[in-house]
């Protein structure tokens, strides 16, 4: 794969340089982050909160002469308002303009809090923790559609970070939230993005909605950042450019009880060029990392590629636009690795898989609900595989493999449907055809045995229907006249070799039952 120059670049040079120099005389106890790793249960330690160590961090006394000028914007049912901050100090609100809600007419206190971090585990990384707090102090806003976001400016990067709590049923304004960002350098690699998300309901999380988003931009460069909790529930999430082009690192971390559906979008924005890829986590695991690569195969197909040292039994949606005409992908059962290749064309159509899984499932659709465009894989173990086709009349498929054994295929192209069930110990079946009145079926495994086959394919016109049991063929072609009607007049010439085996063509709007004749 192409990899990207290990150069620093200038910018990102002049950006730590920034945050050392601005932050000379901001000083934070080296006790503090002793403190976080004594304070709190084992789980946590082994899984580090960042916004557990914000809340450390406000509790000291940290000199500041409000270094970066910092605007809260809020929209509470349409209305707006705006207003700085001073660093680590609560700001009361009237987000209504009603003199009549909330303490003193004041509906929400805000605060934020912006220092340099440097880690060295499991990485060395040096950056900027944005963080961002809201208390809800009445009642009267809690059901309202209500986003809080903060914007800070530091040398020529723009961050914001917020989150919005959507009007639907069951969810309400939390009473407490802490929304944190923090873009990552890390040393001849790349810029990584870390969010995490700690809300308090006193009522409990159940239908309880979040949404966190964040924007970094510097220069001709925009990455936007949206996590939508269903329900909200403390977690960290990550994400990390390889030096692979197009390659993203994804670390998710949940630290309740309670389990959460998650999605994440991510815009990558330089210059005109404007990306953007949805990932659903359903249920989301304590702890899940993953890598995904999305590219442009041709105009209409796309590559794909997963990576994860473990297996999860979740649900995982991937939504692009890179990937062609198929831009809604879903794993059922996460393997470590998928690798995927196709171009969903009725003519010279082709898809390719190396799946490392046990019992995973994956779809490439067009649209989620009644697709034009269906290639789906089903039941997969450990499994390479090829497949092409000209989905016509006359036409052909072909499914090659080097590994595994079941092959379970639904693919839908326009108006056709091709079905192939098959457990190869063969690496190798062809079918061809010319399907009417007068027409054939060829059939080729270079004569090794598929133990069991059937196969389905089928248009509004034309149809093909084969079952067998250990079947073996060889340049195999069987030729037929229908003359006069209900009558057959057969041929075959090559060598075929079967424990069963059934045929059945559908042309001009019928059924007709080819083999075994009666």
């Amino acid at each position: 794969m192409e990899r990207k120059s290990g150069r620093v670049s200038t910018s990102v040079v002049v950006f730590v340089m920034l945050i050392s120099t601005v932050f000379a005389s901001t000083l934070v106890n080296a006790d503090v982050s002793q403190d976080f790793n004594t304070s709190f249960s084992k789980k946590l330690v082994e899984k580090p909160s960042t916004v557990r160590l914000i809340e450390r961090l406000s509790e000291r006394s940290v000199s500041s002469s409000n270094l970066f000028g910092a605007v809260v914007h809020i929209n509470c049912d349409g209305v707006k308002v705006s207003k700085e901050l001073k660093w680590n100090t609560y700001k009361a609100i009237d987000v209504d303009k009603n003199n009549a809600t909330g303490v003193n007419g004041m509906d929400v206190e805000v605060k934020y809090i912006v220092f340099p971090w440097v880690e060295f585990e499991p990485e060395f990384a040096v950056g900027m923790i944005f963080s961002l707090s809201v208390n809800r102090l009445g009642e009267e806003v809690k059901n309202k559609n209500l986003t809080v976001s903060l914007n800070a400016t530091i040398g020529g990067t723009k961050v914001e970070v917020g989150y919005m709590s959507p009007n639907e049923t069951g969810n309400e304004v939390p009473d407490s939230v802490t929304v944190t960002f923090m873009p990552l350098y890390y040393p001849m690699e790349c810029v990584g993005f870390r969010l995490a998300l700690l809300p308090n309901y006193r009522s409990g999380v159940e239908n309880k909605t979040l949404v966190l988003f964040t924007n970094y931009e510097r220069e001709n460069t925009e990455k936007g950042f949206s996590v939508k909790f269903d329900p909200a529930v403390e977690t960290q999430v990550e994400f990390k450019p390889t030096k692979s082009e197009g390659e993203w690192k994804y670390t998710f971390m949940r630290f309740s009880e309670v389990e959460t559906l998650v999605t994440a979008k991510v815009k990558n924005v330089v210059g005109s060029s404007e990306k953007e890829t949805t990932v659903i986590v359903d249920k989301l695991p304590e702890e899940m990392s993953f890598s995904l690569q999305l590219t442009p195969f041709t105009s209409e197909g796309g590559v794909f590629l997963y990576e994860s040292t473990n297996v999860f039994n979740v649900k995982l949606e991937v939504i692009s636009s890179e990937t062609g005409v198929c831009k809604y992908i879903t794993l059922l059962n996460t393997p470590k690795k998928v690798e995927a290749k196709w171009n969903p064309m009725r003519l010279n159509g082709s898809y390719s898989l190396s799946v490392e899984s046990n019992n995973t499932r994956f779809m490439l659709r067009d649209t989620p609900f009644n697709p034009a465009v269906n290639l789906t894989v089903t039941a997969v173990q450990d499994l390479d595989l090829m497949a092409t086709w000209n989905l016509s009349q006359p036409g052909n498929f072909t499914l090659t493999k080097s590994r595994g054994l079941v092959a379970n295929l639904d693919f839908k192209i326009g108006d056709w449907y091709a079905k192939v069930n098959s457990r190869l110990s063969s690496d190798k079946l062809f079918l061809s055809w010319y399907l009417n009145v007068s027409g054939y079926i060829s059939i080729d495994t270079d004569w090794q045995p598929a133990s069991t086959t059937n196969v389905e394919m089928k248009s509004e016109s034309l149809g093909l229907k084969l079952s067998a049991e250990t079947l073996k063929a060889e340049d195999f072609l069987l030729q037929w006249v229908l003359w006069p009607p209900q009558e057959w007049n057969l041929s075959w010439s090559g060598e075929i070799d079967f424990v069963d085996l059934n045929i059945d063509i559908f042309s001009e709007g019928s059924w007709y039952h080819l083999w075994p004749l009666s």
